[in-house]
Protein backbone atom coordinates (compact mmCIF):
# COMPACT_ATOMS: atom_id res chain seq x y z
CA UNK A 1 0.00 0.00 0.00
CA UNK A 2 1.31 3.33 -1.05
CA UNK A 3 1.67 5.95 1.61
CA UNK A 4 2.71 9.57 1.66
CA UNK A 5 5.19 10.91 4.17
CA UNK A 6 4.88 14.57 5.12
CA UNK A 7 7.70 16.36 6.93
CA UNK A 8 6.88 19.57 8.80
CA UNK A 9 9.88 21.88 9.24
CA UNK A 10 10.44 25.54 10.05
CA UNK A 11 11.69 27.51 7.06
CA UNK A 12 14.33 30.26 7.13
CA UNK A 13 13.53 33.23 9.36
CA UNK A 14 12.88 36.36 7.30
CA UNK A 15 15.12 38.94 8.97
CA UNK A 16 14.78 41.12 5.87
CA UNK A 17 11.15 41.78 6.80
CA UNK A 18 12.28 43.77 9.85
CA UNK A 19 12.95 47.48 9.61
CA UNK A 20 16.55 48.47 10.56
CA UNK A 21 15.55 49.76 14.01
CA UNK A 22 13.44 46.64 14.66
CA UNK A 23 16.45 44.51 13.77
CA UNK A 24 18.45 46.49 16.36
CA UNK A 25 15.66 45.84 18.88
CA UNK A 26 15.86 42.12 18.10
CA UNK A 27 19.62 42.01 18.73
CA UNK A 28 19.20 43.96 21.95
CA UNK A 29 16.57 41.45 23.17
CA UNK A 30 18.92 38.56 22.39
CA UNK A 31 21.79 40.37 24.13
CA UNK A 32 20.00 40.63 27.49
CA UNK A 33 20.73 36.98 28.25
CA UNK A 34 24.25 37.00 26.80
CA UNK A 35 26.00 38.46 29.85
CA UNK A 36 25.18 39.81 33.29
CA UNK A 37 24.73 43.45 32.36
CA UNK A 38 24.43 46.47 34.58
CA UNK A 39 22.99 48.47 31.72
CA UNK A 40 22.15 48.16 28.01
CA UNK A 41 21.74 51.31 25.94
CA UNK A 42 19.97 51.53 22.59
CA UNK A 43 22.38 54.14 21.28
CA UNK A 44 21.49 53.75 17.63
CA UNK A 45 17.76 54.57 17.69
CA UNK A 46 18.16 58.37 17.82
CA UNK A 47 21.27 58.71 15.67
CA UNK A 48 24.58 60.38 16.72
CA UNK A 49 25.66 57.01 18.10
CA UNK A 50 29.34 57.26 17.18
CA UNK A 51 28.80 54.32 14.82
CA UNK A 52 27.31 51.91 17.40
CA UNK A 53 23.78 50.64 17.67
CA UNK A 54 23.93 49.15 21.17
CA UNK A 55 26.25 49.80 24.09
CA UNK A 56 26.27 47.58 27.16
CA UNK A 57 28.22 47.34 30.41
CA UNK A 58 29.03 43.96 31.87
CA UNK A 59 28.81 43.73 35.65
CA UNK A 60 32.18 43.51 37.45
CA UNK A 61 32.88 40.62 39.78
CA UNK A 62 33.34 43.07 42.75
CA UNK A 63 30.62 45.62 43.15
CA UNK A 64 32.41 47.70 45.85
CA UNK A 65 35.96 49.02 45.54
CA UNK A 66 37.62 49.96 48.84
CA UNK A 67 41.00 51.39 49.78
CA UNK A 68 43.20 49.82 52.44
CA UNK A 69 41.68 52.17 55.03
CA UNK A 70 38.16 51.01 54.13
CA UNK A 71 37.14 54.21 52.31
CA UNK A 72 35.76 54.16 48.81
CA UNK A 73 38.43 55.14 46.29
CA UNK A 74 37.00 57.91 44.15
CA UNK A 75 39.76 57.46 41.57
CA UNK A 76 38.72 53.89 40.68
CA UNK A 77 36.16 53.30 37.91
CA UNK A 78 32.59 53.30 39.19
CA UNK A 79 31.19 49.76 39.42
CA UNK A 80 28.08 50.86 37.47
CA UNK A 81 30.19 51.12 34.36
CA UNK A 82 31.85 47.68 34.24
CA UNK A 83 33.28 46.28 31.04
CA UNK A 84 32.00 48.02 27.96
CA UNK A 85 30.66 46.05 25.00
CA UNK A 86 29.71 47.52 21.64
CA UNK A 87 27.14 45.98 19.30
CA UNK A 88 26.95 46.78 15.62
CA UNK A 89 23.79 45.71 13.72
CA UNK A 90 23.80 45.36 9.94
CA UNK A 91 20.61 44.13 8.33
CA UNK A 92 22.44 42.93 5.20
CA UNK A 93 22.21 39.56 3.47
CA UNK A 94 25.82 39.42 2.34
CA UNK A 95 29.01 40.78 3.95
CA UNK A 96 32.37 39.70 2.54
CA UNK A 97 35.82 39.86 4.22
CA UNK A 98 36.58 43.28 2.73
CA UNK A 99 33.31 44.82 3.86
CA UNK A 100 33.76 43.21 7.27
CA UNK A 101 37.20 44.77 7.62
CA UNK A 102 35.79 48.19 6.73
CA UNK A 103 33.05 47.90 9.37
CA UNK A 104 35.49 46.93 12.11
CA UNK A 105 37.95 49.65 11.11
CA UNK A 106 35.18 52.24 11.24
CA UNK A 107 33.76 51.06 14.56
CA UNK A 108 36.75 50.15 16.71
CA UNK A 109 39.66 52.41 17.56
CA UNK A 110 42.94 50.80 18.50
CA UNK A 111 43.62 53.58 21.06
CA UNK A 112 40.35 53.15 22.99
CA UNK A 113 38.80 49.79 22.17
CA UNK A 114 35.78 48.35 24.00
CA UNK A 115 36.24 45.25 26.09
CA UNK A 116 33.89 43.30 23.85
CA UNK A 117 32.53 43.68 20.34
CA UNK A 118 29.65 41.92 18.55
CA UNK A 119 28.68 42.34 14.91
CA UNK A 120 25.19 40.98 14.13
CA UNK A 121 23.96 40.54 10.56
CA UNK A 122 21.59 38.00 8.91
CA UNK A 123 24.35 36.97 6.51
CA UNK A 124 26.13 33.69 5.86
CA UNK A 125 29.77 34.42 6.64
CA UNK A 126 32.61 32.52 4.99
CA UNK A 127 35.66 31.14 6.78
CA UNK A 128 37.72 33.99 5.33
CA UNK A 129 35.25 36.48 6.80
CA UNK A 130 35.49 34.88 10.25
CA UNK A 131 39.29 34.88 10.05
CA UNK A 132 39.38 38.53 8.95
CA UNK A 133 36.99 39.51 11.77
CA UNK A 134 39.18 37.82 14.37
CA UNK A 135 42.37 39.29 12.93
CA UNK A 136 41.09 42.89 12.89
CA UNK A 137 39.74 42.84 16.44
CA UNK A 138 42.79 41.18 17.96
CA UNK A 139 44.95 43.81 16.30
CA UNK A 140 42.83 46.52 17.98
CA UNK A 141 43.08 44.99 21.45
CA UNK A 142 39.46 43.85 21.84
CA UNK A 143 39.36 41.09 24.46
CA UNK A 144 36.16 39.29 23.42
CA UNK A 145 34.42 39.41 20.06
CA UNK A 146 31.62 37.49 18.36
CA UNK A 147 30.17 37.41 14.89
CA UNK A 148 26.43 36.70 14.96
CA UNK A 149 25.51 35.58 11.43
CA UNK A 150 22.26 34.11 10.16
CA UNK A 151 23.00 30.64 11.52
CA UNK A 152 23.89 31.95 15.00
CA UNK A 153 20.83 34.22 15.13
CA UNK A 154 18.47 31.40 14.09
CA UNK A 155 20.05 29.03 16.63
CA UNK A 156 19.44 31.55 19.40
CA UNK A 157 15.86 32.21 18.33
CA UNK A 158 15.10 28.48 18.22
CA UNK A 159 16.05 28.05 21.87
CA UNK A 160 12.99 27.66 24.13
CA UNK A 161 14.12 30.54 26.37
CA UNK A 162 13.90 32.89 23.35
CA UNK A 163 10.52 31.65 22.10
CA UNK A 164 8.82 34.87 23.27
CA UNK A 165 11.31 36.89 21.18
CA UNK A 166 10.70 34.71 18.12
CA UNK A 167 6.96 35.22 18.49
CA UNK A 168 7.20 38.96 19.19
CA UNK A 169 9.28 39.72 16.09
CA UNK A 170 8.18 37.02 13.62
CA UNK A 171 4.84 35.67 14.89
CA UNK A 172 6.28 32.16 15.28
CA UNK A 173 6.12 30.11 18.47
CA UNK A 174 7.88 26.77 18.58
CA UNK A 175 6.56 26.13 22.07
CA UNK A 176 3.00 26.70 20.83
CA UNK A 177 3.72 24.39 17.91
CA UNK A 178 4.96 21.74 20.28
CA UNK A 179 1.82 22.07 22.40
CA UNK A 180 -0.33 22.00 19.26
CA UNK A 181 1.45 18.87 18.06
CA UNK A 182 0.88 17.21 21.42
CA UNK A 183 -2.83 18.00 21.11
CA UNK A 184 -2.87 16.55 17.59
CA UNK A 185 -1.18 13.38 18.79
CA UNK A 186 -3.65 12.90 21.65
CA UNK A 187 -6.55 13.34 19.22
CA UNK A 188 -4.96 10.95 16.69
CA UNK A 189 -4.42 8.24 19.32
CA UNK A 190 -7.93 8.65 20.70
CA UNK A 191 -9.55 8.29 17.25
CA UNK A 192 -7.33 5.32 16.36
CA UNK A 193 -8.15 3.47 19.56
CA UNK A 194 -11.89 4.13 19.24
CA UNK A 195 -12.06 2.91 15.64
CA UNK A 196 -9.84 -0.09 16.31
CA UNK A 197 -12.06 -1.09 19.20
CA UNK A 198 -15.18 -0.51 17.08
CA UNK A 199 -14.03 -2.19 13.85
CA UNK A 200 -11.36 -4.56 15.12
CA UNK A 201 -7.88 -5.01 13.70
CA UNK A 202 -9.39 -6.90 10.75
CA UNK A 203 -12.69 -5.17 9.86
CA UNK A 204 -13.68 -7.84 7.27
CA UNK A 205 -16.07 -5.64 5.26
CA UNK A 206 -17.87 -4.15 8.24
CA UNK A 207 -20.36 -1.51 7.10
CA UNK A 208 -19.80 2.06 8.23
CA UNK A 209 -21.71 5.25 7.42
CA UNK A 210 -19.41 8.15 6.61
CA UNK A 211 -21.12 11.51 7.17
CA UNK A 212 -20.17 15.05 6.24
CA UNK A 213 -19.71 16.99 9.47
CA UNK A 214 -21.07 20.13 7.73
CA UNK A 215 -24.36 18.47 6.71
CA UNK A 216 -27.57 19.49 8.51
CA UNK A 217 -30.16 17.68 6.35
CA UNK A 218 -29.50 14.02 7.17
CA UNK A 219 -31.28 11.71 6.39
CA UNK A 220 -33.20 13.62 3.68
CA UNK A 221 -31.36 13.16 0.40
CA UNK A 222 -34.00 15.07 -1.61
CA UNK A 223 -32.92 18.32 0.05
CA UNK A 224 -29.80 18.21 -2.11
CA UNK A 225 -30.22 18.49 -5.87
CA UNK A 226 -26.68 17.21 -6.40
CA UNK A 227 -26.75 14.38 -3.85
CA UNK A 228 -26.08 11.65 -6.44
CA UNK A 229 -23.01 13.48 -7.70
CA UNK A 230 -21.89 14.79 -4.34
CA UNK A 231 -23.37 12.71 -1.49
CA UNK A 232 -23.22 14.07 2.06
CA UNK A 233 -23.23 10.58 3.57
CA UNK A 234 -22.10 7.26 2.10
CA UNK A 235 -22.15 3.71 3.36
CA UNK A 236 -18.90 1.87 2.77
CA UNK A 237 -17.28 -1.37 3.88
CA UNK A 238 -14.16 -1.12 6.04
CA UNK A 239 -11.68 -3.73 4.84
CA UNK A 240 -8.42 -2.97 6.62
CA UNK A 241 -6.90 -1.00 9.48
CA UNK A 242 -3.80 1.00 8.55
CA UNK A 243 -1.40 2.71 11.00
CA UNK A 244 -2.61 6.08 9.66
CA UNK A 245 -6.29 5.36 9.08
CA UNK A 246 -8.98 2.99 7.82
CA UNK A 247 -9.07 1.46 4.34
CA UNK A 248 -12.53 1.33 2.74
CA UNK A 249 -13.74 -0.51 -0.34
CA UNK A 250 -15.18 2.15 -2.61
CA UNK A 251 -15.87 -0.26 -5.45
CA UNK A 252 -15.39 -3.81 -6.72
CA UNK A 253 -15.91 -4.60 -10.39
CA UNK A 254 -15.69 -7.51 -12.81
CA UNK A 255 -12.28 -7.39 -14.48
CA UNK A 256 -9.96 -9.17 -16.91
CA UNK A 257 -6.22 -9.83 -16.79
CA UNK A 258 -3.67 -11.33 -19.17
CA UNK A 259 -0.46 -11.82 -17.23
CA UNK A 260 1.56 -12.79 -20.30
CA UNK A 261 0.52 -9.76 -22.36
CA UNK A 262 0.45 -7.49 -19.27
CA UNK A 263 -3.00 -6.16 -20.16
CA UNK A 264 -6.19 -5.67 -18.18
CA UNK A 265 -9.69 -4.21 -18.33
CA UNK A 266 -12.77 -3.84 -16.17
CA UNK A 267 -16.37 -2.71 -16.41
CA UNK A 268 -17.93 -0.14 -14.10
CA UNK A 269 -21.45 -1.19 -15.10
CA UNK A 270 -22.01 -3.05 -11.83
CA UNK A 271 -20.41 -2.15 -8.50
CA UNK A 272 -20.16 -5.34 -6.48
CA UNK A 273 -19.23 -3.36 -3.37
CA UNK A 274 -22.68 -1.81 -2.94
CA UNK A 275 -23.56 -2.72 0.60
CA UNK A 276 -27.25 -1.77 0.62
CA UNK A 277 -29.63 -4.19 -1.08
CA UNK A 278 -31.57 -1.61 -3.05
CA UNK A 279 -31.29 -3.00 -6.58
CA UNK A 280 -34.32 -2.49 -8.77
CA UNK A 281 -35.30 -4.85 -11.60
CA UNK A 282 -33.23 -2.90 -14.16
CA UNK A 283 -30.11 -3.25 -12.02
CA UNK A 284 -30.79 -6.96 -11.61
CA UNK A 285 -31.16 -7.50 -15.36
CA UNK A 286 -27.97 -5.55 -16.04
CA UNK A 287 -26.16 -7.57 -13.41
CA UNK A 288 -27.18 -10.81 -15.13
CA UNK A 289 -25.95 -9.52 -18.48
CA UNK A 290 -22.59 -8.37 -17.12
CA UNK A 291 -22.04 -11.57 -15.20
CA UNK A 292 -22.84 -13.66 -18.28
CA UNK A 293 -20.13 -11.86 -20.26
CA UNK A 294 -17.70 -12.20 -17.36
CA UNK A 295 -18.39 -15.96 -17.24
CA UNK A 296 -17.38 -16.25 -20.90
CA UNK A 297 -13.84 -15.11 -20.06
CA UNK A 298 -11.33 -17.86 -19.37
CA UNK A 299 -11.24 -18.61 -15.63
CA UNK A 300 -7.54 -17.83 -15.24
CA UNK A 301 -8.21 -14.36 -16.67
CA UNK A 302 -11.16 -13.57 -14.40
CA UNK A 303 -10.33 -11.14 -11.61
CA UNK A 304 -12.00 -8.32 -9.70
CA UNK A 305 -10.83 -4.72 -9.83
CA UNK A 306 -10.93 -3.29 -6.31
CA UNK A 307 -11.03 0.46 -5.70
CA UNK A 308 -9.65 1.18 -2.22
CA UNK A 309 -9.85 4.52 -0.42
CA UNK A 310 -8.11 5.84 2.71
CA UNK A 311 -9.76 7.66 5.58
CA UNK A 312 -7.15 9.32 7.77
CA UNK A 313 -7.55 9.22 11.54
CA UNK A 314 -6.66 12.91 11.67
CA UNK A 315 -9.63 13.84 9.45
CA UNK A 316 -12.21 12.27 11.78
CA UNK A 317 -14.33 14.86 13.60
CA UNK A 318 -16.52 12.56 15.70
CA UNK A 319 -17.51 8.88 16.04
CA UNK A 320 -21.01 7.54 16.75
CA UNK A 321 -20.61 3.86 17.61
CA UNK A 322 -24.36 3.09 17.75
CA UNK A 323 -25.85 4.63 14.59
CA UNK A 324 -29.58 5.26 14.28
CA UNK A 325 -32.82 3.69 13.00
CA UNK A 326 -31.96 4.62 9.40
CA UNK A 327 -28.41 3.24 9.50
CA UNK A 328 -27.91 0.78 12.34
CA UNK A 329 -24.14 0.82 12.08
CA UNK A 330 -21.18 2.90 13.26
CA UNK A 331 -21.19 6.44 11.88
CA UNK A 332 -18.05 8.48 11.36
CA UNK A 333 -18.21 12.24 10.89
CA UNK A 334 -15.66 13.68 8.48
CA UNK A 335 -15.20 17.08 6.86
CA UNK A 336 -16.03 16.05 3.25
CA UNK A 337 -13.96 17.44 0.39
CA UNK A 338 -16.12 18.59 -2.60
CA UNK A 339 -14.14 16.33 -4.95
CA UNK A 340 -12.78 13.46 -2.84
CA UNK A 341 -15.55 13.23 -0.27
CA UNK A 342 -14.33 11.80 3.06
CA UNK A 343 -11.20 10.19 1.62
CA UNK A 344 -7.61 11.36 1.37
CA UNK A 345 -6.57 9.15 -1.54
CA UNK A 346 -6.85 5.67 -2.94
CA UNK A 347 -5.48 2.83 -5.02
CA UNK A 348 -6.82 0.42 -7.61
CA UNK A 349 -5.65 -3.19 -7.78
CA UNK A 350 -6.73 -6.53 -9.24
CA UNK A 351 -7.92 -9.14 -6.79
CA UNK A 352 -7.02 -12.59 -8.11
CA UNK A 353 -8.42 -14.39 -5.08
CA UNK A 354 -8.65 -13.89 -1.32
CA UNK A 355 -4.91 -14.28 -0.96
CA UNK A 356 -3.40 -12.71 -4.10
CA UNK A 357 -3.53 -9.34 -5.81
CA UNK A 358 -1.91 -7.77 -8.85
CA UNK A 359 -0.90 -4.10 -8.94
CA UNK A 360 -1.58 -2.16 -12.12
CA UNK A 361 1.75 -0.34 -12.42
CA UNK A 362 3.10 -2.63 -15.17
CA UNK A 363 -0.21 -3.33 -16.93
CA UNK A 364 -1.81 -1.61 -19.92
CA UNK A 365 -5.56 -1.34 -20.13
CA UNK A 366 -7.19 -2.74 -23.29
CA UNK A 367 -10.85 -2.93 -24.39
CA UNK A 368 -12.33 -6.31 -23.43
CA UNK A 369 -15.67 -5.48 -21.86
CA UNK A 370 -18.30 -3.95 -24.18
CA UNK A 371 -20.01 -0.63 -23.50
CA UNK A 372 -23.42 -2.36 -23.69
CA UNK A 373 -24.14 -5.90 -22.56
CA UNK A 374 -26.54 -8.37 -24.16
CA UNK A 375 -28.83 -10.94 -22.53
CA UNK A 376 -27.27 -14.24 -21.43
CA UNK A 377 -27.04 -16.71 -24.28
CA UNK A 378 -27.97 -20.39 -23.98
CA UNK A 379 -27.00 -22.99 -26.55
CA UNK A 380 -28.40 -26.51 -26.60
CA UNK A 381 -29.98 -27.68 -23.36
CA UNK A 382 -29.14 -31.40 -23.42
CA UNK A 383 -32.03 -33.24 -21.77
CA UNK A 384 -31.29 -36.69 -23.17
CA UNK A 385 -27.52 -36.75 -23.26
CA UNK A 386 -25.79 -36.54 -19.89
CA UNK A 387 -22.26 -36.53 -18.59
CA UNK A 388 -21.02 -39.77 -17.10
CA UNK A 389 -18.24 -38.87 -14.72
CA UNK A 390 -16.51 -40.84 -11.97
CA UNK A 391 -18.69 -40.73 -8.87
CA UNK A 392 -16.01 -38.95 -6.86
CA UNK A 393 -15.75 -36.19 -9.48
CA UNK A 394 -19.55 -35.89 -9.78
CA UNK A 395 -19.99 -35.50 -6.04
CA UNK A 396 -17.29 -32.86 -5.78
CA UNK A 397 -18.72 -30.81 -8.64
CA UNK A 398 -22.31 -30.95 -7.39
CA UNK A 399 -21.63 -30.32 -3.73
CA UNK A 400 -18.51 -28.17 -3.90
CA UNK A 401 -18.85 -26.41 -7.24
CA UNK A 402 -17.24 -23.22 -5.89
CA UNK A 403 -13.90 -25.05 -5.78
CA UNK A 404 -14.14 -26.68 -9.25
CA UNK A 405 -14.55 -24.94 -12.58
CA UNK A 406 -13.40 -27.24 -15.41
CA UNK A 407 -14.03 -30.66 -16.99
CA UNK A 408 -11.30 -32.54 -18.88
CA UNK A 409 -11.64 -35.01 -21.76
CA UNK A 410 -9.08 -36.71 -23.96
CA UNK A 411 -11.23 -39.47 -25.53
CA UNK A 412 -14.07 -37.59 -27.25
CA UNK A 413 -16.75 -38.31 -24.63
CA UNK A 414 -17.69 -34.61 -24.42
CA UNK A 415 -17.37 -33.64 -28.07
CA UNK A 416 -21.11 -32.98 -28.21
CA UNK A 417 -20.69 -29.96 -25.90
CA UNK A 418 -20.22 -26.41 -27.17
CA UNK A 419 -19.93 -23.05 -25.43
CA UNK A 420 -23.26 -21.98 -23.80
CA UNK A 421 -24.64 -25.55 -23.85
CA UNK A 422 -26.25 -26.89 -20.68
CA UNK A 423 -25.77 -30.49 -19.60
CA UNK A 424 -26.71 -32.57 -16.56
CA UNK A 425 -24.30 -34.82 -14.70
CA UNK A 426 -25.78 -38.30 -14.78
CA UNK A 427 -27.09 -39.71 -11.50
CA UNK A 428 -26.22 -36.69 -9.43
CA UNK A 429 -27.98 -34.06 -7.37
CA UNK A 430 -26.93 -31.33 -5.00
CA UNK A 431 -27.73 -30.94 -1.31
CA UNK A 432 -31.24 -29.74 -2.17
CA UNK A 433 -31.90 -32.72 -4.45
CA UNK A 434 -31.73 -30.47 -7.49
CA UNK A 435 -30.22 -31.96 -10.67
CA UNK A 436 -26.66 -30.84 -11.20
CA UNK A 437 -26.73 -28.68 -14.34
CA UNK A 438 -23.58 -27.20 -15.89
CA UNK A 439 -23.42 -24.42 -18.47
CA UNK A 440 -20.26 -24.51 -20.62
CA UNK A 441 -18.70 -21.03 -20.53
CA UNK A 442 -15.36 -21.62 -22.25
CA UNK A 443 -13.80 -24.38 -24.34
CA UNK A 444 -10.20 -24.84 -25.45
CA UNK A 445 -7.59 -27.46 -26.36
CA UNK A 446 -4.22 -28.04 -24.73
CA UNK A 447 -1.39 -30.43 -25.63
CA UNK A 448 -0.60 -33.00 -22.97
CA UNK A 449 3.09 -33.09 -23.87
CA UNK A 450 3.51 -29.47 -22.78
CA UNK A 451 2.21 -30.31 -19.32
CA UNK A 452 4.26 -33.49 -19.08
CA UNK A 453 7.51 -31.71 -19.98
CA UNK A 454 7.28 -29.95 -16.66
CA UNK A 455 5.52 -32.67 -14.74
CA UNK A 456 6.74 -31.62 -11.32
CA UNK A 457 5.48 -28.07 -11.82
CA UNK A 458 2.12 -29.27 -13.23
CA UNK A 459 1.60 -32.28 -10.97
CA UNK A 460 -1.65 -30.97 -9.43
CA UNK A 461 -3.38 -30.27 -12.74
CA UNK A 462 -2.10 -33.51 -14.27
CA UNK A 463 -3.51 -35.49 -11.34
CA UNK A 464 -6.87 -33.74 -11.72
CA UNK A 465 -7.01 -34.47 -15.47
CA UNK A 466 -6.16 -38.14 -14.90
CA UNK A 467 -8.99 -38.43 -12.38
CA UNK A 468 -11.39 -37.05 -14.99
CA UNK A 469 -10.28 -39.29 -17.87
CA UNK A 470 -9.77 -42.40 -15.68
CA UNK A 471 -6.27 -43.23 -16.99
CA UNK A 472 -2.70 -41.88 -17.06
CA UNK A 473 -2.16 -38.88 -19.30
CA UNK A 474 -0.12 -39.68 -22.44
CA UNK A 475 2.13 -37.30 -24.32
CA UNK A 476 0.09 -37.85 -27.53
CA UNK A 477 -3.17 -36.74 -25.86
CA UNK A 478 -4.97 -33.54 -26.73
CA UNK A 479 -6.83 -32.26 -23.68
CA UNK A 480 -10.23 -30.67 -24.18
CA UNK A 481 -10.88 -28.24 -21.35
CA UNK A 482 -14.52 -27.32 -20.68
CA UNK A 483 -14.96 -24.52 -18.17
CA UNK A 484 -18.43 -24.34 -16.70
CA UNK A 485 -20.81 -22.62 -14.30
CA UNK A 486 -23.55 -24.19 -12.19
CA UNK A 487 -27.04 -23.20 -13.34
CA UNK A 488 -30.53 -24.08 -12.11
CA UNK A 489 -33.80 -25.04 -13.73
CA UNK A 490 -35.42 -21.66 -13.10
CA UNK A 491 -32.65 -19.94 -15.05
CA UNK A 492 -33.18 -21.95 -18.24
CA UNK A 493 -35.28 -20.81 -21.19
CA UNK A 494 -38.05 -23.10 -22.42
CA UNK A 495 -35.97 -25.04 -24.92
CA UNK A 496 -35.00 -28.63 -25.51
CA UNK A 497 -32.25 -30.51 -27.33
CA UNK A 498 -31.38 -29.21 -30.75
Amino acid sequence: MVSTSISKTLGPIHFEDLEPHRFEDLIRELAYDFRDWTNIEATGRLGADDGFDIRAFERNEHHHIHTASGDVDEEQPHPMEGRMWMFQCKREKAIGPKKLSEIVSSDVSGSDPPYGYILAAPANFSKKAYDKFREELRARGVMEFYLWGRAELEDMLHQPKNDRILFAFFGISLVARKRSRATELRSFISVKNKLQKLLGTNPAHKSVLLRDSKDQNYPYQDRYEDFEKRPRWVERAAVQMHPLGVVFEEGKYFAYIDRDAKTWDYTAAINLAKVRNNQDSDDHNLSQKVEAFYDSIQKCQQVKMVDLRWLKFESVVAIDSEGDVEYEMPQIYVDFDPEKGPFAGGQQLLEVNQHAVEYLDDYERVAIFPEEFTDPVFGIIHKEEQLNLPSEISEQICKYSAYHHALYDCDGHMDFLSVNDVVEIAGSSDRNSEPCLLKITHKRSELARKLLRKKNENLTIITQIERHIGRPLAARDTIQVYEYKRVYQWQLPERSDG
